[in-house]
């Protein structure tokens, strides 16, 4: 048994091409709606269904451990720093010599 089909690529062509112009919104709001439902489902596996394997757990705990080390020449120069911006914010603003006053000085 030997099944021919007669298309009509033309005609075919037509029937998708108005449907697609004249359902363009349908359309388009069924890409949208496809669209904002995998992006709902990355939201939900990345906040829900997160999972390490016991490999990924160690590497990580590796190297947080092992992240940061304190370089104690350079935090002590910070804290004088501050201690010295502190002292200079403190000091009496009256002996200063007013630079928007002109002739006076």
């Amino acid at each position: 048994m030997e099944i021919k089909l007669a298309i009509d690529y033309k005609s075919l062509n037509k029937k998708v091409a108005h449907f697609i112009v004249h359902r363009s919104s349908l359309i388009l709001f069924g890409v949208g709606l496809l669209f904002l439902g995998y992006c709902v489902l990355i939201w939900y596996q990345d906040v829900y269904s997160y999972a390490w394997d016991e490999v990924k757990t160690q590497e990580y705990m590796n190297n947080k451990n092992a992240g940061t080390n304190l370089n104690r020449v350079k935090f002590e120069k910070a804290l004088k720093d501050v201690e010295r911006r502190v002292e200079e914010s403190q000091k009496n603003v009256e002996n200063v010599k007013d630079i928007f006053r002109l002739g006076q000085g």
